[in-house]
Formats: structure tokens, C-alpha cells, sequence
């Protein structure tokens, strides 16, 4: 750039750093972080978790506690409600520094104001929030279904299919090599070698629903599967606070090769997409923070050989300050949520917050050419994993 005036560009993720010459000042992990249940979620179809919450977590609601207090409290009316209906509304709220809610609003209505306003009020009027939800701004996705308890009321059930979940379905006492080993027992020798992507949903009575095979999955090979799930032993169903949910799993797996431990089931990420430049602060990365799966067998996912603070840096040299903010001096901030799906590519680009459209474009534009991760796993399965980026940008002179 040619200026009458020399600035310092700072681009800066959750924190200001200098972004000159692949120069960086220290990142603060906290700055970026994996959103807590549900806060985030924009998912058309699959709710994200956060990981298994600790035993000793603050007291409060979380995302899943305070669906659960709704759909005990809310009465459904014969005269309004039919049995199998199914409703959902997704919502917006302000948390404060002393985690109680401090405003409120409908992002997609449920087609009914009265269930709408209802939600908003015990939303507004709920007690304080659990301390391991950050304070901001937040958003609260419904996807109910109603049946009839044993009195023959209506009830709201949980409808939505999460990525995760405190306890993660099992199959035959284990995880996605216990599946595999069935499968191979089941279809026996193929005549070939033949790598298939998949991914489906367990119900909460264990049985298999909505199978989804990659687009370059051969079409018999798919059939075949298919066919050999219609004998399928039901599953342990996954469980959030105690109660059963419905999880989606993916798999990726090879016949006639054999697999050793669950972490062949993480793609390997293309070596010609690393960049080398990356690798100091990756090798940092993993020594300050350590690695392998935690208790409850997830593991995060990685990129270029780090996590957070590697892909940080990237984005930190990817975007790009746009020509006509810069000469005026504008400074702003987007904040964008994105998805580590099974496949390791960042996909469900949000805007969550943008102080100007140029600035968004430049951040959403380094995104989307973003090499690709390991996705991370949880418990054997593949699993996706939603973040929420702040990008700062700011001049100084």
C-alpha cells in the first residue's frame, strides 16, 4: 500500500497482535473458544454440545438444563395441540457478568406468539446461569416434538439431533470399531478394498435412523451396508444430564483393511494444504497445552499439527485489510462462528456481529480458504466441532 502516512496494521483474533511480517505477540487461548452447549448454534439440523461438563461445574443452567426446565413448565392445550406435532424457535439473549439474563428477543419464530412469549419470559425471568457459560451474547435453539405422558397430557420431548453429548451412544459396550468389527462379520470378504465415508442418526430407543453415505461411496457398496443395518443390534442411546438423546455419528472405514486403534478414524489432513510456516507455533501449541483424548475420550480437533492458537495465526495472516477502510482510518470487529465438520473442512460460516460488510467480506473470504483439519473425535466417533471467532480490526500510528 502507498499512504502519505505509515500505519502499523493490527489485525488481531480476540486480542490485539501484530501482524507484520508473520510477527505475533502471545495468544491468549481463552480468546477464542469452542461455544458452550447450544450457545452458538445455527445448525439447521444438529445441535452441538459442548464437551462433558466437569463434576465439579458451577450451579446454573446450561443450554440443555434450562430446554429441559421449559419443557416441563410450558402446558400444551388439546385445543391447540395435536399429538406428534413438532416445534421449534430459536432465540437470542444477552447474558451479563453476573450470568442472569438481561434481554431478550425471538431470532425464528415457532409460528405460534403465544408459545413465543412464554419462552421469552421464563427466558428473561430465569434464575443465574451456570459460571462455565461466558457472558455475551447468546442463542437458545428449541426443536420439540410433543407426546402424551402417562396421564395423557402433552409434553414437549427433545427433538434435536446433537453432534455430542455427555455420554456418547455404545454399540455392543463399545464405540466405532466395536461397529466396524460387526459389519465385517456381517458382509463378510469384499472384492475389493473399498473406503466409504458415512454417518447416521442413533434414536433414543438405540435404533439406527437418517444413514447418510459420502457422495463417492459406491452405490453397492452403500446397498449392501444398508442392507446389513436391517439386522443391527440397538444401540446404547446417547445422554445428556441423565437423559436419552438423539446423536448422530460418523464413521469413515475401509473393508478389507483392518483397523487398530480408533485413531484411524481421523482423516489425514492433505500435506500440500500445511503450511510450514505454522509448524513453531504448532510444536509450541502442543507442548504448552499437552495432547491425547481426555477422560471422556475427545479429542480436539487439530490444525496444521496444532489447534486454536496454530489457525489463529493463520487467520491472523489471511485476511486481509480492506483497501477503503484503511484509508480512512476505519476500524471494527466481525465475529463469525464456524463448524470443524467429520471431514475436516470449516463449513456453516455464520456472521454473528459485523461492524461494516467489507470487513465481514475480507474475513469470511480468508475462511473459506481455510486448509483443511483433523475433525475431532469423541470417544472413537467422529464428531463436529462449532468455534466462535472474534476478528478485531485496528490501526495505530
Amino acid at each position: 500500500m502507498h499512504m502519505n502516512k505509515t500505519f502499523d496494521l493490527l489485525l488481531t483474533v480476540g486480542l490485539l497482535l501484530t501482524a507484520g511480517i508473520g510477527s505475533a505477540a502471545p495468544l491468549c487461548p481463552e480468546s477464542v473458544r469452542i461455544a458452550s452447549a447450544l450457545s452458538d448454534s445455527f445448525d439447521k439440523e444438529e445441535a452441538p454440545v459442548a464437551s462433558p461438563a466437569p463434576e465439579t461445574s458451577t450451579p446454573g443452567y446450561d443450554f440443555y438444563t434450562f430446554d429441559r426446565a421449559l419443557r416441563r413448565t410450558i402446558s400444551f392445550p388439546d385445543d391447540r395441540y395435536r399429538e406428534g406435532d413438532s416445534l421449534a424457535l430459536r432465540a437470542t439473549f444477552l447474558l451479563g457478568d453476573d450470568h442472569r439474563v438481561t434481554a431478550a428477543s425471538i431470532r425464528e419464530t415457532s409460528g405460534d406468539r403465544m408459545l413465543d412469549d412464554e419462552v421469552l419470559k421464563q427466558l428473561t425471568e430465569s434464575s443465574a446461569w451456570s459460571g462455565d457459560i461466558s457472558s455475551g451474547s447468546k442463542y437458545l435453539q428449541l426443536c420439540w416434538r410433543l407426546v402424551r405422558d402417562e396421564s395423557g397430557q402433552l409434553r414437549a420431548e427433545d427433538a434435536k439431533i446433537y453432534a455430542r453429548a455427555d455420554s456418547m451412544p455404545r454399540f455392543e459396550g463399545g464405540g466405532a470399531l466395536s461397529l466396524r468389527k460387526w459389519l465385517r462379520g456381517r458382509m463378510g470378504e469384499v472384492r475389493k478394498q473399498e473406503p466409504f465415508a458415512w454417518s447416521f442418526v442413533v434414536e433414543k430407543d438405540g435404533t439406527v435412523s437418517d444413514v447418510r453415505f459420502d457422495p463417492q461411496t459406491p452405490k453397492e457398496l452403500a446397498d449392501d451396508v444398508t442392507e446389513a443395518l436391517h439386522s443391527l443390534p440397538r444401540f446404547e442411546p446417547g445422554r445428556n444430564h441423565g437423559d436419552a438423546v438423539r446423536v448422530r455419528l460418523g464413521d469413515v472405514m475401509t473393508f478389507g483393511a483392518a483397523d487398530v486403534t480408533a485413531e484411524a478414524l481421523r482423516p489425514a489432513v492433505d500435506p500440500k494444504a500445511s503450511d510450514p510456516s505454522l509448524e513453531k507455533v504448532a510444536a509450541e501449541e502442543r507442548s504448552r497445552w499437552g495432547a491425547g483424548p481426555s477422560a471422556a475420550g475427545f479429542e480436539m480437533p487439530e490444525f496444521c499439527g496444532g489447534g486454536l492458537r496454530t489457525f489463529r495465526t493463520w487467520v491472523i495472516r489471511s485476511v486481509r485489510y480492506p483497501q477503503g477502510m484503511y484509508q480512512i482510518g476505519q476500524t471494527g470487529r466481525v465475529t463469525v462462528s464456524f463448524v470443524v465438520d467429520r471431514r475436516g473442512e470449516v463449513t456453516e460460516l455464520q456472521t454473528k456481529e459485523s461492524s461494516h460488510k467489507l470487513f465481514e467480506r475480507a474475513v469470511l473470504r480468508a475462511m473459506e480458504r481455510s486448509p483443511r483439519w483433523q475433525p475431532a473425535t469423541c470417544q472413537g466417533w467422529l464428531v463436529e466441532t462449532r468455534y466462535t471467532l472474534p476478528v478485531h480490526f485496528s490501526l495505530s500510528h
